[in-house]
């Protein structure tokens, strides 16, 4: 076996040990062994296994941090901020054809924003993040995505501003979004009803607009940090989504305020992206909702795609 694919072989190793782990710890092992035999591989079937385990998941910390949960929010005076916060690890210069064209669409498409794009080498000069998470994450303990994660969280409640995933792609500036960067009030894209029922999870992360010291990440970071001081394993990929939807249930009054956009309609192009495309669908949607979250994972590049016109377009 070659050093490359010993190194493969390892990588892939650590991910069904960290796989297994979180379904030890979520007390869910036996029980996903069981649907399997049950419900079988399909990919529906997986899908409803892992809603089951985040359910259980999200109980269990209910149950851990409910007295932090009740706890009154400590609402401070924040401030609007016009940065657009943008982080791809290994440094934009390595990063993937889609992203650096997604970048540098939100770059010609928000001129007067300030758009500034974090690294490996680079994160902390812009944000403070505690060293025992640095070191963790180093270790590997703390996945990238969930390093992610705590990142932006610092940020925004540091900061504030607008957080942007790197996957982001942005064909011109429009109403609705100018109105949410001039907000001083938190948004993200969301599950609406009805297929926010049956979820455990229904606010999404890629895009968060808020002022700094927002309370309900204040809540957030104190049950987080709380966590990792006393585990060294991620009980669930959606951890930090999972506290944030527990928060906003103890605060339903913090909830309302948040403009009610789906999350639908900016992931349209997404599910498109492998298909043959159609260029008068494709510029309806970028017409009707210019702001579009894609993916550059399992994306094939054959011409004539989606993805293909995108590049090309």
């Amino acid at each position: 076996m070659n050093r490359k694919t010993s190194t493969l072989e390892k990588i892939k190793q650590k991910g069904i040990v960290n796989q297994s782990r979180q379904f030890i710890a979520s007390g869910m092992f036996i029980n996903t062994f069981t649907n399997i035999l049950t419900l079988g591989r399909s990919k529906t079937a997986l899908e409803l296994i892992q809603m089951n385990k985040m359910l259980k998941v999200k109980n269990k910390l209910r149950r851990k941090y409910s007295s932090q949960l009740k706890k009154d929010l400590e609402v401070q005076r924040g401030v609007v901020n016009n940065t657009i916060w943008i982080m791809w690890l290994q440094g934009l210069e390595n990063a993937p054809c889609l992203v650096k064209k997604a970048v540098k669409s939100i770059k010609q498409s928000l001129p007067e924003q300030r758009v500034a794009i974090l690294d490996a080498s680079n994160f902390q000069d812009y944000v403070d993040v505690p060293l025992n998470i640095i070191d963790k994450w180093k270790l590997g303990v703390i996945s990238n995505p969930h390093f992610s994660d705590i990142v932006r969280m610092e940020l925004l409640i540091q900061k504030g501003g607008t957080w942007f995933d790197a996957t982001i792609m942005l064909d011109r500036n429009f109403d609705t979004l100018q109105n949410i960067l001039e907000s001083n009030q938190t948004f993200f894209f969301q599950n609406m009803r009805p297929g926010q029922m049956g979820n455990s999870i229904w606010l999404s992360t890629w895009f968060i607009h808020t002022c700094s010291n927002e309370p309900t990440l204040i809540r957030v970071r104190e049950i987080l940090y709380d966590y990792w001081q006393n585990h060294n394993y991620l009980i669930d990929y959606f951890l930090f989504h999972i506290i944030w939807h527990l928060v906003y249930e103890f605060h339903d009054a913090e909830y309302k305020k948040i403009k009610k956009i789906s999350n639908s309609t900016p992931l349209q192009l997404m599910y498109l992206l492998n298909e043959k495309n159609n260029a008068t669908l494709t510029e309806e949607i970028l017409h009707d909702f210019p702001l579009q979250k894609l993916t550059y994972k399992n994306i094939s590049d054959e011409r004539g795609t989606t993805y293909w016109y995108l590049m090309k377009r």
